[in-house]
């Protein structure tokens, strides 16, 4: 089961970023859930959508786009 609800979403990845692995697919795509789970670990990068990592190949690129 992936988590589609994006308010949802955002408090749970506040409360444990791990979880942006098992968010849906589109809300792996959503730039302020990826920023939510990674501002404390960058190495979670990984779980971010396809597109998000297509777009911004580091997770660098992804914080400096950002801001």
């Amino acid at each position: 089961m992936y988590l589609d609800n994006r308010e949802e979403v955002l408090k749970i990845v506040r409360e444990n970023r791990r979880m942006l692995n098992f968010v849906s697919d589109d809300l792996k795509n959503d730039k302020q859930v990826v920023l939510e789970a990674i501002s404390k670990d960058k190495k979670l990068y990984k779980y971010a959508g396809r597109k998000i990592r297509k777009e911004y190949p580091t997770v660098d690129k992804f914080l400096t786009s950002a801001v």
